[in-house]
């Protein structure tokens, strides 16, 4: 959603991003990585579905991990690596979105939600995000005590959810009152 807030500015009122992948600095300092990141473009070109980076999984919550592992639509972190195609895609995401310019061309409201402890994408990279945001509204929540799949480890999912709900419904409303004011100014 934030490729798509900063490519077409039109194409929603806001923008709740969880756990976004803006930045995979930390992770890409890993020893292996360094060693793969020079030849990451030749590997995914060539061998696109290699497995290729390892990925963490959810111990914190074993049943949403356990959950995860049975769903055939998903790709289970920490049982299964990276393909590299995708792993190319979301390191090249992270540097445009580090390229000065870039996140400031998101207007619309924004809320990023992340755990501090997050294992899969940097923390941080939210609080760039919504500092860089040229948005009137842009704000990061931190959620304490999750791993990163943020809408499914209960017990917090549900309070999130919650948020997120009455962050949406907060912008709905305030368009429907902005355009019915407009409307009735018009016909006046």
């Amino acid at each position: 959603m934030v490729k798509a807030a900063i490519a077409t500015p039109s194409v929603a009122s806001g923008v709740v991003a969880l756990a976004p992948c803006i930045s995979l600095d930390r992770i890409s300092k890993g020893t292996m990585n360094r060693v793969l990141l020079p030849i990451l473009g030749f590997v995914s070109a060539w061998f696109p579905t290699l497995p290729l980076a390892k990925t963490v999984a959810n111990a914190r919550f074993p049943l949403t991990q356990a959950e995860v592992e049975r769903d055939a639509l998903t790709w289970p972190s920490g049982k299964k690596r990276t393909r590299a195609r995708v792993a190319k895609e979301l390191l090249d995401s992270t540097f445009e979105f580090k390229k000065p310019g870039v996140l400031e061309r998101i207007t619309m409201p924004l809320i990023a939600f992340h755990g501090k402890d997050d294992k899969m994408t940097d923390p941080w990279g939210s609080q760039m995000l919504a500092d860089r945001a040229s948005s009137s509204s842009s704000e990061v929540r931190w959620v304490d005590d999750v791993f990163h799949d943020l809408c499914h480890e209960k017990p917090g999912c549900d309070v999130l959810c919650d948020e997120i709900i009455e962050w949406c419904r907060e912008r709905i409303n305030d368009k429907l009152a902005s355009s019915s004011s407009s409307s009735l100014s018009s016909s006046s």
